[in-house]
């Protein structure tokens, strides 16, 4: 349990500090996802195996798309609303679990996913200021990806894939279409490969690569569905932590917060697993 709590502890603080960079999108997601590659490299023993390879590289896809949406709905919106939204994520993950994992939710686990829904609608009373449909849309598509991703490791994972060695193909993979999508806009003669939030993005990285790691590791512990419940608390703390970074408490958006975490732990509750024979 202790490891989904601290990913989704970690969680939260990468995305404060990666509130506090101005740059361009594509560059926080490469350097974000390339500096956690080495990081792996030199501290941990990758052991690839072909058979779980296309498995993984389509979850870095996942993944490192659901980075991408995650960051524009912080920039369009703000770090906790698009954390907020984005923790719906399970939801998604629940839906894929059922055809591709062959798990269904109990009564109460349908319970939790209204609940949740219904903490989300109630975001839509906060001040418009902050508030961006845009951003809003974004942070949905990074729960959606990032539901999916959970889903894809989980395979993976069962096929005997360690965890730090799943960790590094998917941000290799998130990485590499992150430098795809730089040289493209880059071509355009629209990039400004400015350095000054370097050391953030560095700082971020080691967050995010932490983060991972406690949970990817409490998939494996826990399985998928648990260790979501426990990740998803990062809107809570993404709130709490504001705090020391300069952020007024908004207990409105604190108790979206905790609705939506609460249905989201009941929507992965009891779940049944059917046998298909």
């Amino acid at each position: 349990m202790i490891f989904g709590l601290f990913s989704g502890i970690f969680w939260a603080l990468d995305t404060i500090v990666l509130s506090y960079i101005s740059a361009f999108v594509l560059i926080i997601c490469f350097f974000h996802d390339f500096i956690a590659v080495w990081l792996l490299f030199f501290t941990s023993k990758i052991n690839l195996k072909k058979q779980e390879l296309k498995i993984l590289i389509l979850a870095g896809i996942a993944g490192g798309l659901g980075m991408i949406l995650y960051l524009l709905g912080i920039y369009l919106s703000s770090a906790s609303i698009a954390g907020v939204l984005s923790s719906l994520y399970p939801i998604f993950s629940a839906v894929l679990a059922h055809f591709v994992l062959r798990e269904y939710l109990s009564l109460l686990g349908y319970f939790g996913l209204v609940l949740a829904i219904f903490g989300t609608f109630m975001l839509f009373n906060i001040n418009l200021n902050e508030f961006s449909f845009l951003g809003a849309f974004c942070a949905l598509g990074c729960a959606f990806c990032w539901g999916s991703e959970c889903v894809i490791v989980k395979l993976a994972l069962n096929k005997g894939t360690d965890e730090k060695t799943a960790l590094f193909i998917r941000q290799c993979v998130s990485s590499f279409f992150s430098f795809v999508g730089i040289l493209a806009v880059f071509s355009l003669g629209k990039l400004d490969f400015s350095q000054s939030n370097l050391y953030l993005v560095c700082v971020a990285s080691v967050l995010g690569t932490i983060s991972y790691l406690f949970y990817y590791k409490a998939i494996s512990k826990l399985g998928a569905l648990k260790a979501m419940g426990l990740n998803i608390s990062y809107s809570a703390w993404i709130v709490v932590f504001g705090v020391f970074f300069g952020s007024q408490i908004n207990m409105y958006l604190l108790l979206c917060a905790l609705i939506i975490i609460f249905g989201c732990l009941l929507s992965n509750a009891k779940t049944i697993k059917i046998e298909v024979k």
